[in-house]
């Protein structure tokens, strides 16, 4: 295992930094599958990056939702007061009686309507239907949860070496990332070999913290390399860049919630009105 850093010759100036910790590949399951106090599980160490002084650091939370389309049994449910015991049963607790609520002024009319609508779909008979009577079915459509996306973090770092020497560091480090970041292949040549995996901290002072996110086992999606940012590529007389601009986007293995140990709790916040506690 290798360990890098940039800046190279005086590290001590840098006030916070990130690192990069790659290890083998291996399986991403734990006990608890990272929930409450389940952890990640790592691969032998490979390299160590530090970089200091990030230029930006973004994360990206995303979530999938699936639209639902009750149709006729929502206006059945709404209607006939079904809709609220079926909740709690459904929720796992018991339900009374049901007590079917009679329909009113135009609903039979209109949950007539809605039935030969629904059924005939965009037909001659349903457009002619809307156009007459100047309204259409309630779609009673709601968005239902499915699950969250995978959590990216993308970090940017503008770097200027000082030196020829610290130029070259800071190649052994492009070097070191790209090689982590590429599979390797069978002695057959048969199969790829998964790339290394990544755990990022954060560093102030050299000293991990918490402050930002906490990341989970990642992967890295994208990785870019520019020696022109500034707009003309400059060297040391060895050749070595003046100014190089690197762009890390990882992907973290495993899928959070509010039990993984990269979602803390939210500190109480005493029930102030505004901050989403119940008064």
């Amino acid at each position: 295992m290798a360990d890098y850093f940039f800046p190279h010759e005086d590290k001590a100036w840098a006030s916070h930094a990130i690192g990069f910790h790659f290890s083998k590949t291996t399986f991403n399951f734990s006990d608890t599958e990272r929930a409450g106090e389940g952890y990640d599980i790592l691969g032998d160490p490979t390299h160590n990056i530090y970089i200091a002084a990030p230029a930006m650091i973004e994360e990206s939370n995303g979530f999938q939702y699936s639209t639902a389309n009750y149709g006729v049994i929502g206006d059945l449910m709404s209607l006939g007061g079904a809709g609220d015991n079926l909740a709690t049963l459904f929720s796992g607790g018991e339900i009374g009686a049901v007590n079917a609520q009679p329909l009113q002024g135009s609903a039979a009319p209109n949950m007539v309507a809605n039935l030969l609508q629904r059924s005939a779909g965009n037909s001659v008979m349903s457009n002619m239907m809307s156009a007459m009577t100047r309204t259409t079915p309630n779609v009673r459509e709601e968005q239902l949860f499915a699950q969250p996306d995978f959590r990216t973090f993308t970090f940017t770092f503008d770097l200027f070496p000082r030196t020829e020497a610290e130029s070259l560091a800071l190649n052994d480090i492009i070097k070191a990332m790209r090689s982590s970041s590429y599979p390797n292949l069978t002695e057959d040549n048969l199969r790829f070999i998964f790339p290394d995996e990544v755990k990022v901290k954060y560093y102030v002072n050299w000293q991990d913290t918490d402050i930002f996110p906490r990341i989970g086992k990642a992967v890295v999606t994208s990785f870019s390399v520019n020696y022109g940012a500034a707009g003309l590529v400059k060297i040391f007389p060895d050749g070595s860049p003046t100014n190089v601009t690197l762009s890390v986007t990882i992907k973290e293995c495993q899928l959070n919630n509010r039990k993984t140990d990269t979602i803390p709790n939210m500190t109480p916040l005493n029930n102030a009105p505004g901050t989403g506690e119940e008064e």
